[in-house]
């Protein structure tokens, strides 16, 4: 009995019906059977100028020629090529959200997409500041990086006031005053209203350095004080002379000075300089002790000829210093001339041959005021 129902049933389960296998289907293949289009890829890139690149990817049953609507920062109508894919170029008014709508012939529609048009901020590199030599005109120059670099206005602020404008490189450079030594902010705004980060650069200039001598140049202590300024800016600088003379003077462009003073007596001269920037030098000096030199001699004095048949006056003086020596000539002929570094001297007169004759004298006087021997010659 037992035996015989259990061969029942095995024969059941052999008759039954197997189990229907069970159909995956992706995600994607469900949405395409259902017909409506799907955009599975969208993105916008913002290029050069206010250009913004724009392309995606719709997945559909028959994926060409079905409208893409874009809208937000631009807004066009597109088509998908025999692949799917579309893409559009065109300005933007601003960067944001871009939305994507894609429409099939059969008016079916997909669902609406969006991405972000976004653009990485301007960066102001390699603010530098050298000054011109020119009083107190500087130099800025450095460079934007932007996706689109030319044409940016660069805001310069601090000690220096400026809107250099870049190149097509995005390059700048302005030379321009500047209303003190210390710090230059720069910073610029792209084509889409973004601002960089502000970045500085430091104006400096070390404080001058001066030398110093004198040296008297006339009667009664009367001194020539002369030197030159060490300076980033040499012309410009005003020299402050204290001591046994005082005085002030102003640099040339190559950084020297010289002034005409009069000292109280023998003793020290202190010198110290000012530059365009108000930096003060250390003090320096010097020693000045009065000259007793002897008075100059004039060994030679002659008169020639010229070819135009006029007399020259020609000489040779001797003195401890030839500068600010000169001659006076009287006689037949009456003027002054200056010794040169050589010592010689010539005085070229307006005195023809056989106009007149006689004797011709000549005196050296030297800075001090010492005056030489009497010189003569004779002219016919």
């Amino acid at each position: 009995m037992f035996a015989f129902l259990f061969a029942r049933r095995r024969a059941a389960t052999r008759r039954r019906k197997p189990p229907m296998r069970r159909r995956f289907e992706s995600l994607d293949r469900r949405l395409c059977l259902s017909g409506a289009p799907m955009i599975d890829m969208f993105q916008a890139v913002a290029g050069t100028g206010q250009l913004v690149n724009i392309s995606g990817h719709v997945m559909d049953q028959n994926p060409a020629g079905i409208q893409v609507a874009l809208s937000g920062s631009v807004s066009a109508n597109v088509s998908t090529n025999a692949s799917g894919f579309f893409s559009y170029s065109g300005a933007a008014s601003s960067l944001g959200a871009e939305s994507a709508l894609a429409t099939d012939s059969q008016n079916q529609s997909s669902s609406s997409v969006q991405t972000q048009i976004v653009d990485n901020p301007p960066v102001v590199q390699n603010l530098m500041v050298m000054e011109t030599g020119n009083g107190q005109y500087v130099t800025v120059s450095g460079q934007v990086q932007s996706t689109s670099p030319g044409g940016l206005t660069v805001s310069l602020s601090g000690v220096v006031t400026a809107s250099p404008v870049t190149n097509s490189m995005g390059q700048f450079s302005v030379t321009t005053q500047a209303s003190a030594l210390g710090t230059i902010h720069g910073a610029v705004t792209d084509v889409w209203g973004v601002s960089s980060a502000t970045v500085q650069s430091q104006l400096t200039n070390p404080a001058p350095s001066l030398s110093v001598m004198a040296m008297q140049t006339g009667p009664n202590n009367t001194l020539t004080v002369s030197g030159h300024v060490n300076d980033m800016v040499e012309g410009g600088a005003v020299v402050t002379i204290s001591g046994v003379a005082s005085g002030t003077a102003t640099t040339d462009s190559s950084g020297n000075y010289s002034l005409v003073v009069q000292a109280s007596a023998q003793g020290t001269i202190t010198a110290s300089a000012t530059d365009i920037w108000g930096l003060v030098s250390t003090v320096v000096q010097t020693n000045y002790t009065s000259q007793t030199s002897q008075p100059p001699v004039i060994t030679s004095f002659n008169a020639s000829l010229s070819s135009g048949g006029i007399w020259v006056f020609t000489g040779t003086v001797t003195d401890q210093s030839l500068v600010g020596l000169t001659v006076t000539l009287s006689g037949v002929v009456g003027g002054t001339c200056t010794v040169r570094s050589d010592g010689t001297f010539e005085y070229d007169s307006s005195l023809t041959y056989g106009a007149a004759g006689g004797a011709e004298f000549a005196k050296a006087t030297d800075a001090l005021g010492n005056v030489s021997n009497t010189a003569q010659c004779w002219v016919a």
